[in-house]
């Protein structure tokens, strides 16, 4: 027997036993005479199993009618047999429900399982995606898209197919042959200047945000990873250094740089007894960002194109102004090509010291100040 149970957010679920075990499949929140269905259908197949018969018509087209997720979950408790995933949708949940990776990356993953099944349908067979096929999508990517977007979820889309070769359900990645523009997107590049970020801090609710657009600013610091990886343990103040567990590049240290000391300081006099540097927002990068845009609004500064990458690639920049590439990359944990590919900048004062501005200015106004020696003396 099935037995359908009301969860206290809405949802249902769909208990069964499958030999020893009690099942348990997840409905969501759908009708109650929907989910009484469900669970008549799931009984029939639970019967066929223990016959050993095969589903009458009228169940096994209900099953053909089953969406991908639905039906990989009935395969998981053993109420259908298992198959390879024939359709796109199929394929997908089945990779999804693979995935082990974290929040923002599980989100980037999803737009681009978006874009396939919206460019070619779920019910597409995946043996039918031809070559052709990958290159036309990924040229429907780059007109809404920018090059590096759509050269990323290309690669994605590619990474998502090498699992299928992998199981021998392809004999070829159709994603293999395209060459992805290797390229950052500049469009979005922004040199933030401190006159701006100071203007920002008082805008922000507390210590703590003001630590984090601090440590991405001043420290080039990965937000929101590592600032949230950050303990107190780490903060060598003797030797004025921190020690930070980045989880995309293991263990470095870097400065306590004068800019971001004071904030820093600011934050231990307000700590509790928690290890942690950020304590009371440990929360998701997004909603961090969305406190410290409205901030931005209310300091009446420019936004610019990309809030914490922004930053860290500044300071890359300012850091290599007055120390070595060596030293600044292994501040901020990234290779001298990366740091050339993604993050260092050109800046107006760059360009006014290649042209000659500054030194004309400083010019003009030293013969002004000769000029004014000479009337006051005649």
């Amino acid at each position: 027997m099935a037995a359908l149970i009301n969860r206290p957010n809405g949802h249902i679920w769909c208990q069964v036993t499958i030999g020893p075990v009690r099942k348990t499949i997840r409905l969501g929140s759908m009708p109650r005479r929907a989910a009484e269905i469900f669970r008549g259908k799931v009984e029939a197949l639970n019967a066929c199993r223990l016959a050993g018969i095969t589903p009458d018509e009228a169940t096994a087209a209900w099953v053909r009618a089953l969406s991908p997720e639905m039906s990989l979950r009935l395969q998981a408790c053993g109420l259908l047999e298992r198959r390879a995933a024939h359709t796109l949708g199929e394929y997908l949940v089945y990779v999804f429900s693979k995935l082990n990776v974290k929040g923002s990356t599980r989100l980037s993953y999803s737009n681009v399982r978006r874009n396939l099944i919206d460019y070619f349908g779920e019910n597409r067979p995946i043996g039918s995606i031809t070559i052709g096929d990958a290159e036309e999508f990924y040229s429907h990517l780059k007109q809404s898209l920018s090059p590096a977007t759509a050269s990323g979820r290309a690669r994605r889309a590619k990474q998502f197919f090498n699992v299928a070769t992998k199981k021998k359900w392809l004999t070829e990645n159709p994603f293999a042959g395209l060459r992805f523009a290797s390229q950052a997107n500049s469009d979005r590049q922004a040199f933030v200047p401190a006159e701006d970020i100071e203007k920002v801090m008082p805008e922000l609710p507390d210590t703590e945000y003001r630590l984090i657009l601090a440590l991405a600013r001043y420290g080039g610091c990965r937000v929101p990873s590592e600032p949230l990886a950050l303990q107190w343990s780490d903060v060598d103040w003797a030797n004025g250094l921190i020690n930070l567990r980045a989880p995309k590049t293991g263990t470095r240290q870097f400065p306590i740089f004068q800019e971001l000391r004071k904030y820093l300081e600011a934050a231990w006099d307000e700590a509790d007894e928690s290890p942690w540097v950020i304590a009371k927002h440990r929360i998701s990068g997004q909603a961090i960002s969305s406190i410290i845009v409205r901030a931005v609004g209310r300091a009446g500064v420019p936004l610019w194109g990309k809030l914490f990458q922004n930053c860290r690639s500044t300071r890359e920049t300012e850091l290599l102004e007055r120390f070595p590439l060596h030293c600044v990359c292994k501040w901020l944990g990234n290779s001298p090509r990366i740091a050339a590919r993604h993050y260092l900048q050109i800046t107006k004062a760059h360009i006014d010291a290649a042209t000659g501005a500054r030194s004309e200015v400083a010019q003009g106004a030293a013969r002004e100040d000769q000029q004014f020696h000479h009337r006051s003396v005649g």
